[in-house]
């Protein structure tokens, strides 16, 4: 057997401060890895000489080269990795991850890419390389296009989500990277992030997830307790993060996963990325003792906006009650730090939507000392969501091809949306830098000693007061600290991408 090379490409500055696993390819590579084909997983956020790396690797020969992207500036990165695949060998080059999965034959279009994964990639990447290495033809590996001989792009049918309890390996092989490389610059605590389930049960507008056919499929509590201690037996992290899309859908699966993990005294800081207000409001005081007894610390929750018109219109399945009320039942359980999610810019939303938002921001804070904003980002019209039709039967002009979906980044992605004025733009670009700066999670999670770090908490303590202040009534005039923020990137991208 032949060797796969994947690369994970940069991402830019938005990958400079927190670098997570890069679980989708260690997740597509676990059958063809478990299976004895010979991964190498490069991962250009950490490897300063990855062509270097990446030059070797090819002169190894392999199969193929898998290179990962998401949709945005990744793609320019991503292109540069297979111009350099290209420049210096003639092994096929695979391209997989979110937008290859929601505009696969478009990005195949693209001279540098032989072929494209959509959607769960474990068993189709494993038949690619079983094709590969016998001198079989693509045709009929479901979720797999390709160019045939003739340059002809060929579209085979989709694959089925992935069932992560069929796959007879358990643990995904996190051994593929170094572990120790993967950091969240300024936190004290070593971090790991794992996937208990897939999917997702609901149909947000603004979401992709829909547009996969993505069903929820939980791992059973057996399979995830062996998961979690094995990464605590071998790895030993000070937090573990919970990657999920939505965790808490089946709560009495999240009861039986944390009596179950206490039940093994497993001692570790959890953090969930996938929460939603409407189970939450389902969960009981008890549950909530119980997830603070085996070290749950942090809830990110996607309350999205304070306009119930705007929630009924992204088709959030929320109310904005909820989120005060599970606010409110959080006080008393201040182990738990809930972290909101909220974001800006759809089409028809008004300013006083935006007050609605802002006011909605301010007394969740206010009501609880321990909650945190997470981010208040500008709405973005990315491809295959419900949310993206909308905005182009608004005026949107979308992208034609891979190298314009390049172009298309979250902090500057509203000035392409017509309904977005200038003043409007101005407005949501400071909400964005005010909601980083109006609570304490800046002091609460940089805690390292750098002398950059320590500025910059003793600077967010002083910004805050008049960070609620523009917050609270919407001044954007004399946006000095826009132009610091922009200032600041461009170093970040400069000295860390």
């Amino acid at each position: 057997m032949k060797e796969l090379i994947m690369v994970y490409p940069k991402i830019g500055v938005y990958g400079t401060v927190i670098i997570d696993l890069p679980l989708a390819l260690i997740h597509a590579s676990r059958v063809a890895h478990s299976k004895g084909y010979k991964i190498t997983i490069i991962d250009c956020r950490i490897d300063k000489e990855w062509k270097n790396t990446l030059l070797n690797a090819l002169k190894r020969d392999p199969s193929a080269v898998m290179v990962s992207s998401m949709t945005g500036k990744p793609i320019h990165y991503a292109l540069e990795v297979s111009q350099f695949v290209r420049d210096n060998s003639k092994v096929p080059i695979i391209w997989g991850g979110i937008h290859p999965t929601l505009l696969p034959m478009q990005t195949l279009e693209h001279p540098l890419i032989d072929a494209v994964v959509q959607g769960d990639g474990e068993i189709t990447l494993y038949e690619t390389l079983e094709a590969l290495d016998k001198g079989k033809s693509f045709h009929g590996i479901p979720g797999l296009h390709f160019k045939d001989k003739d340059g002809k792009l060929i579209q085979n049918p989709k694959r089925l989500p992935t069932d992560l309890n069929a796959l007879e390996d358990e643990i995904p092989p996190y051994d593929l990277v170094d572990i120790k490389k993967y950091k969240r610059e300024g936190f004290n605590e070593t971090s790991f992030s794992i996937l208990t389930s897939s999917g997702c049960p609901h149909k947000c507008t603004f979401c992709h997830v829909p547009a996969t056919d993505s069903k929820w499929i939980p791992e059973n509590v057996d399979r995830t307790i062996r998961h979690i201690k094995y990464v605590m037996d071998k790895f030993n992290p000070d937090y573990l993060y919970i990657n999920d899309n939505d965790f808490f859908v089946n709560l009495k699966r999240a009861e039986a996963l944390f009596e179950a993990m206490k039940k093994e005294k497993i001692d570790v800081v959890l953090g969930f990325r996938g929460t939603r207000v409407d189970e939450l409001t389902r969960a009981s005081h008890k549950l909530f003792s119980l997830m603070e007894s085996v070290g749950v610390r942090e809830l990110h929750i996607g309350a999205e906006s304070g306009s119930q018109r705007i929630l009924d219109f992204i088709k959030k399945g929320i109310q904005v009650e909820d989120t005060i009320d599970v606010n409110r039942k959080l006080v008393q359980h201040p182990k738990i730090r809930p972290s909101y999610n909220f974001f800006t810019g759809v089409p028809g939303e008004t300013e006083h939507d935006l007050f609605l938002t802002t006011n909605l921001v301010l007394r969740l804070l206010k009501e609880n000392p321990h909650a945190q904003i997470s981010s208040m980002t500008e709405f973005a019209p990315y491809p295959g969501t419900e949310l993206y039709e909308i905005a182009v039967k608004h005026g949107y002009q979308p992208p034609k091809t891979l190298m314009e979906w390049a172009d298309l980044d979250p902090g500057t992605a509203a000035k392409k949306c017509p309904w977005v004025n200038p003043d409007r733009k101005r407005l949501m670009d400071m909400l964005y830098l005010t909601a980083l700066f109006v609570d304490r999670k800046i002091e609460w999670h940089f805690l390292s000693n750098k002398p950059h770090f320590f500025l910059f908490r003793n600077m967010s303590k002083v910004y805050r007061p008049l960070a609620r202040i523009r917050m609270k009534y919407h001044i954007s005039g004399m946006p000095v600290e826009v132009h610091l923020k922009n200032l600041f990137y461009k170093y970040l991208e400069k000295n860390y991408v």
